[in-house]
């Protein structure tokens, strides 16, 4: 675990440094509305730091990366253009199709059996409904007052993944998750200060990679399936935090510690189920 505090503090760190230069040198409109692109940035340098710059496509856990900066991209066009959710939203459906597309290695590895093929139908609409719903979900928090609370549960699941890993011992996603947690703390505290928010390329990219890293989790190590449902459930806590008592600014924390609830289930389902 301690091999991870430099690539994680790193992740933290570079996200801020390019989170604040954009934020800068591109003034209250680009610069606020690409500011967050510092979480897709700083995962991917971790990322490329914690792999020894591989960036192979061969397994679904090594393809995250690929899909990181696949968002990252698509989300800078949209944050870019200002585009309004009636454009955000056929692209994101896309990008989940894209991702889905890739992740069951159509058409080269389409299995032939009619039993896995069932198999093959109900994995591919289990894993759609992930997507679509996780991606849209963040994308409800796109809203300036909204974006804070977007960027909490992004990080709490982020968070959530990297425990549930680091319980059934897989090293592999453990680092890179903490790492997402890292750079979407390190947006996270730019927040209020310098109006940056849950934008395109935080969605796209920072959820892609969340994603990227949990179906990867889920089929290398089959046991964390379950756990990992149940911590996705942590991406409804938006609408309850809302109406919790308290000032504005004390809605992210509602968000987190709501979200933080189905994340501890998870940890737990995880910590039961590990292996002697």
């Amino acid at each position: 675990m301690n091999d991870l505090i430099a690539p994680v503090s790193f992740a933290f760190g570079l996200a801020v440094t390019v989170s604040c230069i954009i934020r800068m040198t591109g003034g209250p409109g680009h610069g606020q509305a690409l500011a967050a692109s510092g979480i897709p940035a700083g995962f991917l340098a971790s990322w490329a730091w914690m792999s020894g710059f591989s960036f192979s496509t061969e397994g679904l856990l090594e393809q995250t990366a690929h899909v990181a900066l696949g968002g990252a991209l698509a989300g800078v066009v949209l944050d870019s253009s200002n585009a309004r959710r009636w454009l955000r939203v056929p692209v994101i459906l896309l990008f989940a199709a894209v991702c889905i597309w890739a992740s069951f290695g159509f058409p080269t590895r389409l299995p032939a059996g009619p039993v896995t093929r069932m198999e093959l139908m109900v994995g591919c609409i289990l894993l759609t409904m992930v997507w679509v719903t996780t991606l849209l979900g963040l994308d409800l928090h796109h809203k300036p007052e909204r974006s804070t609370q977007g960027l909490s549960i992004l990080l709490v699941l982020a968070i959530g993944i990297g425990l549930i890993a680091s319980v059934i011992k897989a090293e592999p996603v453990t680092g890179p998750a903490f790492a997402l947690a890292a750079a979407t703390a390190g947006v996270l505290v730019l927040a209020s200060p310098l109006g940056t928010g849950l934008s395109s390329s935080a969605i796209l990219g920072g959820g892609g990679a969340l994603l990227g890293l949990a179906q990867g989790l889920g089929a290398r190590w089959p046991g964390s399936i379950m756990p990992l449902l149940i911590t996705g459930l942590g991406l409804f806590a938006g609408p309850t935090a809302r109406r919790m008592p308290g000032p504005v600014w004390a809605k992210p924390l509602w968000a987190a510690l709501l979200a933080s609830i189905p994340v501890m289930a998870g940890c737990i389902l995880a910590l039961a189920n590990r292996n002697p």
